[in-house]
């Protein structure tokens, strides 16, 4: 499976008989003489060209704030530990630094999400009262409401 990502989906049919999956995943590497066809097209200059330009910006815009996700620095982190170079080496770390630092604008329409489910929480929890237990409902919005505010 030629990817970076694999999704498995568990099921269960609620019969509670308390058992699982066990399973080991072990990567295996293209052989020394496979090449990526990406690997042509990339050009690590222009690609840290682009990422000083983001950097450039004193907030990230929402819409940037992809740059500050998993999606780009796992792929730079296997990066610096494949450079040989040193001074690419530090100069990548500092990139990934600098955007681990760097603030991000509010989305203005999650922003006004997150205040309505803010307000419907308290509606709700005012109606569902719980004095013994949990409300479901209150907890998987306020789950939300985090999300959208992280």
């Amino acid at each position: 499976m030629e990817s970076d990502t694999v999704y498995l989906y568990f099921y269960t049919d609620s019969s509670c008989t308390e058992w699982g999956y066990r399973f080991t995943v072990t990567p295996t590497m293209p052989s020394g003489n496979s090449k990526d066809p990406l690997t042509d097209k990339a050009e690590l200059n222009n690609a840290l060209w682009i990422l000083d330009l983001i950097l450039s910006f004193e907030s990230l815009p929402a819409s940037l704030a992809i740059f500050t996700t998993k999606y780009l620095m796992n792929p730079l982190m296997v990066l610096v530990h494949k450079m040989k170079d040193p001074d690419t080496k530090i100069r990548l770390l500092n990139i990934i630094r600098d955007l681990m630092t760097k603030p991000v604008e509010a989305n203005k329409d999650m922003e006004a999400l997150a205040l309505m489910l803010t307000k419907e929480m308290k509606d709700i929890y005012k109606i569902e009262n719980p004095k013994t237990s949990a409300s479901g409902m209150l907890q998987n919005l306020i789950s939300l409401v985090v999300e959208l505010r992280g």
